[in-house]
């Protein structure tokens, strides 16, 4: 089912956060910065491999998300723009068990998931064991959204606490 993000996420939580960017924001949005190369010779290994077809597929540029087209698509896997502030409010509905402030967007049961181990075994792209809830990475200290890519860190959630903790 399709959800607003505005309306049903970000603005009854009073958080910056913008999947589509309306183009008078645009002067808010700084450029993404581009990662640097892999340290990994692709050449050297074998081409049928996950690896290899991961990080050699067609992908866009960093540059890609410098334009008006990216910055207004309301692609939620890559589009987000915010700034910690907005992404700490969001994620704090996990942090405190689906509800902030009065507001209930998760239900008890799906919190439930996303602490609860679905898959665990080494990555065969990254080459590193990584542990997955629902939606969430789980980390050594405590979940984390997976925001490991080239525009931001990670943004982790600990129940424990009630917090919003960022990296690792």
């Amino acid at each position: 089912m399709w959800c607003s993000h505005a309306a049903e996420i970000a603005g009854p939580l009073g958080a910056d956060f913008h999947i589509g960017l309306n183009p008078s924001e645009f002067g808010r949005v700084s450029n993404v910065v581009p990662p640097p190369p892999l340290p990994i010779d692709l050449a050297a290994l074998d081409p049928e491999s996950v690896i290899v077809k991961t990080f050699t597929g067609p992908g866009p540029d960093a540059s890609a998300a410098w334009t008006a087209e990216w910055r207004q698509a309301e692609n939620g896997a890559a589009g987000g723009h915010g700034n910690a502030r907005s992404l700490a409010r969001i994620q704090s509905v996990v942090a405190c068990g689906g509800e902030v402030d009065g507001v209930r967007l998760l239900s008890p049961d799906t919190i439930a998931l996303i602490f609860e181990e679905q898959s665990n075994g080494v990555d065969l792209a990254l080459g590193e064991p990584i542990r997955f809830g629902i939606g969430y990475r789980h980390r050594r200290r405590f979940p984390s959204f997976p925001r490991d890519g080239s525009a931001s860190g990670a943004a982790g959630v600990d129940p424990r606490s009630s917090s919003t903790p960022s990296g690792e």
